[in-house]
C-alpha cells in the first residue's frame, strides 16, 4: 500500500493547529523532458525539494516525505 504522504502532513497539521499545507510546483527543462521542483509551506515555513523529479505529483511527494522526517525529528 503506497503511503498518501500530503494526507498524513494535512493530519499533522491539522492535530497541532497549524495552517494547512500549500503546495507549489515549478516546471523546467523542455516538453518532452520537463523535470519539476516543489516547495511546500507549512507553519509558515518554506521547503524545496533538494532535487528534480520527473512528474509535479512525484516531486511534491518527496517533498511532503521530506517535511514529516524533519518534524519527526523535532519532537
Amino acid at each position: 500500500m503506497k503511503t498518501m504522504y500530503k494526507s498524513r502532513l494535512q493530519e499533522l497539521s491539522y492535530k497541532r493547529s497549524w495552517n494547512l499545507p500549500e503546495y507549489m510546483a515549478t516546471k523546467q527543462g523542455t516538453d518532452h523532458s520537463p523535470h519539476f521542483q516543489a516547495t511546500v509551506t507549512i507553519n509558515d515555513l518554506l521547503f524545496t525539494t533538494p532535487h528534480h523529479c520527473r512528474s509535479s505529483k512525484g516531486a511534491q511527494n518527496d517533498e511532503t516525505v521530506g517535511v514529516e522526517k524533519m518534524i519527526k525529528k523535532c519532537r
